[in-house]
């Protein structure tokens, strides 16, 4: 009998857990972990702490006070639910039918206002849509995870990623010697500018000649072949920035890999920062909108346009992103001082971040104390196109009424405009003291020549265009000898570093690839003898 009872207590222990309503919360933390799975290959776990964490906190709030409210757990969990699904849906279906903002507002409020009324004054026992609505979050949030944990595992994310390159041993070995009189050292990205021979030769652009005797003159010594390492951002800059080559993530990844979220790391705490803080600079970090270079947790001081503010409250992308979904957009775009929030992305967003940078290094960077390392990366000229040769704000009506290629040497124009300012006052605050490096990461994608659909099969000259990059540099008290024609951004701090800091870095073979696609970015070819 006693056996038989404890049966019996189970199977009523059994109901009661399967009865208690939890949907509520699993339909809230659901669509974050949806919106991760489906941008995971940029994104790494640490991005969801913050939004589940808020998340939880809020649901917890609505469910408690509903169930004090309506004195019943499984309307106030089912209620709950309801909102959930609506809020986080609205941006979704949004995008997905291009509907007016009114119109699907409405909409939603008569979903809400409907599903109220019915959950609120029926008189049946809600135990049966609880125990539906528990297995249907249940499979939701088990799907997705299985989706997170099996591309962690399967890229190696969680077990087996090493961040330090097996063969560059050198670079983390080595010791820097502080100069007496140390320069500041100011690191410039500006993304997708195109090398000048790209901009004279395929784009036919003859004034980009004028801005190149004005770095001559400034005393900036301009390689003859200005190519970049790899024609993707964040290879490009984990090279240039840890002085090395990045082919060994083909290896530790797999070339079929889509997962750039791992090499991200390499931007974070990278050794150029490490070797300079450890002769006593200071980090100064001029970010981006775009998530890796937004801002840096080694740096001793960040500046970064921050897209989404509210009351004080600045967001991550992934955060800001996540926003841009939900119901919440609406509200804010309704509340805030721009009247709008438009996508992370978008024209404004990107215009603001560039104006914000520029107006930061001029007003609050370049004067401050040294000695200092400036790392600025810089969305300009890459598109969209928001700028015109003048500065001024253009729309995007303005952009379409005009070629791709006209819109892209506009926005250069500028920046070489707000470049040349950066420039005169650095020199003049430094009195010609501070080591300045014009770069970009890639040059422009297809606004000449269309890459094929496999990279490494593209003409030359869509190879050159994508390659091709601003590389120039400004030493003080070196002779231009110290450089050579074909140097290329892997070798930036190396040299500087030897010429500088007394350090004896070999310098490697410049070499440039190209990858199969940006879906894989780690099938990598050797391009340099087509390029020369």
């Amino acid at each position: 009998m006693k056996k038989t009872k404890g049966i019996v207590n189970s199977n009523n222990l059994y109901r009661s857990f399967s009865t208690l309503p939890f949907h509520w919360l699993l339909f809230a933390i659901f669509p974050i972990l949806f919106f991760y799975s489906n941008n995971i290959k940029e994104l790494s776990l640490d991005v969801l702490v913050a939004p589940i964490f808020y998340t939880i906190v809020i649901a917890t709030i609505i469910y408690l006070v509903l169930t004090f409210l309506l004195k019943n757990l499984h309307k106030a969990a089912a209620v709950s639910s309801l909102f959930f699904v609506l809020f986080f849906s609205f941006g979704h279906v949004k995008t997905f039918f291009h509907a007016q903002d009114r119109f699907l507002l409405l909409i939603w409020l008569i979903f809400l206002i409907t599903g109220l009324y019915l959950l609120l004054k029926t008189s049946r026992n809600l135990v049966r849509l609880t125990n539906l609505l528990n297995i249907a979050s249940v499979f939701l949030v088990v799907f997705s995870l299985a989706n997170i944990s099996y591309f962690e595992i399967a890229n190696g994310r969680i077990f087996k990623f090493s961040e330090n390159n097996p063969s560059n041993t050198q670079n983390t070995l080595a010791k820097l010697k502080k100069p007496e009189n140390a320069p500041d050292i100011y690191y410039f990205i500006f993304d997708r500018y195109a090398s000048f021979g790209t901009l004279k030769d395929l784009y036919n652009y003859k004034d980009i000649s004028e801005f190149e005797s004005y770095l001559t003159k400034k005393g900036f010594y301009i390689p003859t072949y200005g190519y970049a390492n790899y024609p993707r951002t964040f290879l490009s800059l984990a090279s240039s920035l840890n002085m090395g080559y990045v082919n060994y993530l083909t290896g530790q990844l797999g070339e079929n890999s889509g997962d750039e979220a791992t090499a991200y790391k390499l931007l974070k705490n990278y050794k150029v920062q490490a070797l300079l803080k450890s002769v006593g600079y200071k980090y100064i970090h001029v970010g981006s909108w775009w998530e890796p270079t937004r801002q840096n947790d080694s740096a001793d001081k960040n500046f970064f346009y921050s897209p989404f503010r509210f009351r004080g409250l600045s967001l991550d992308e992934f955060s800001t992103k996540l926003i841009e979904t939900t119901l919440a957009s609406e509200f804010l775009s309704r509340t805030s001082v721009q009247g709008t929030i438009e996508p992370l992305y978008g024209r404004t967003n990107h215009r603001e971040s560039i104006l914000f940078q520029f107006k930061t290094l001029e007003e609050e960077v370049i004067p401050s104390k040294g000695p200092k390392f400036v790392f600025a990366h810089l969305l300009v000229p890459h598109p969209p196109y928001v700028l015109d040769e003048n500065c001024t704000l253009i729309t995007e009506q303005d952009t379409e009424k005009r070629k791709e290629s006209d819109n892209y040497l506009n926005q250069l124009a500028c920046t070489n405009k707000k470049i040349k300012t950066l420039i005169n006052k650095i020199q003049t605050e430094s009195k010609g003291s501070a080591i300045i490096i014009l770069q970009a990461d890639e040059g422009p994608e297809g606004v000449k020549n269309k890459l094929s659909q496999k990279w490494q099969e593209s003409s030359i000259d869509a190879i050159r265009e994508k390659t091709g990059i601003l590389n120039a540099y400004y030493l003080p008290g070196k002779s231009k000898n110290d450089l050579y024609p074909s140097i290329t951004p892997v070798n930036t701090f190396r040299k500087i570093f030897n010429l500088y800091f007394g350090a004896n870095f070999d310098i490697l073979e410049d070499k440039v690839y190209v990858v199969e696609s940006k879906e894989h970015p780690y099938k990598m070819f050797d391009v340099t003898e087509k390029l020369r």
